[in-house]
C-alpha cells in the first residue's frame, strides 16, 4: 500500500468534501474506475493533478514539484494584484510620500490575501492563455466592481481613511 498515495487522496476527499472513492471520482469528474486504477498502479497522472491543483489549489498536488510550480503561480497573481492596485492608488501609497501609509497598505493588502487566492482557485488557470497576469486582471476587476465584498469593502476602508 502506498502510504503517499493514501494520504493524497483522503486530502483530496476533505477538500472535495468526499467521504468514499466513488464521491471522490464524482466531485474531480472522474469514473469509480480511474480513483481505482490510481490505488491500484500508486501513482496520479501528472495532468490530472494539474487540473485539481488549478481547481483546489497546491494541496491538491501529489508530487512536490507540482505543489510548488501552482504555489509559485498563486503568489504571482497576488502580487501582480497588489501591484495593480497599488498603481492605482500610487498617489496615496507612494513610499516616498508616506512610509507609514505604504507599510498599512500591505498589511491591510495581507489581510485580504486568503479571499483574493480563493478568488483565483475558482477562476484557475487553465483556460486558454490565462496565466497569473490575466488572472490578476480579472481580480483586479472584481475587486473594483465589488464582486469580491469583502475585499472591496476591506480596502475601500482603508482608502477613505487615508485620503481624509
Amino acid at each position: 500500500m502506498n502510504t503517499a498515495l493514501e494520504e493524497y487522496l483522503e486530502t483530496l476527499k476533505r477538500l472535495t468534501g468526499a467521504k468514499t472513492d466513488a464521491e471522490l471520482a464524482a466531485a474531480i469528474g472522474k469514473a469509480k474506475q480511474t480513483v481505482s486504477s490510481w490505488r491500484r498502479r500508486g501513482d496520479v497522472p501528472c495532468s490530472v493533478q494539474y487540473e485539481l491543483v488549478d481547481r483546489y489549489g497546491p494541496e491538491a498536488g501529489l508530487y512536490p514539484e507540482i505543489k510548488h510550480v501552482s504555489s509559485e503561480r498563486e503568489k504571482q497573481a497576488i502580487l501582480a494584484v497588489y501591484l495593480s492596485l497599488f498603481d492605482q492608488h500610487r498617489s496615496i501609497l507612494d513610499p516616498f510620500i508616506s512610509r507609514e501609509h505604504y507599510i498599512s497598505w500591505a498589511q491591510a493588502f495581507l489581510h485580504c490575501e486568503d479571499d483574493i487566492r480563493s478568488a483565483i482557485r475558482s477562476l484557475g488557470f487553465l483556460g486558454p492563455g490565462d496565466n497569473q497576469f490575466t488572472v490578476a486582471e480579472m481580480i483586479k476587476a472584481m475587486i473594483d466592481t465589488g464582486k469580491l465584498p469583502a475585499v472591496h469593502e476591506a480596502l475601500e476602508i482603508w482608502l477613505d481613511q487615508k485620503s481624509e
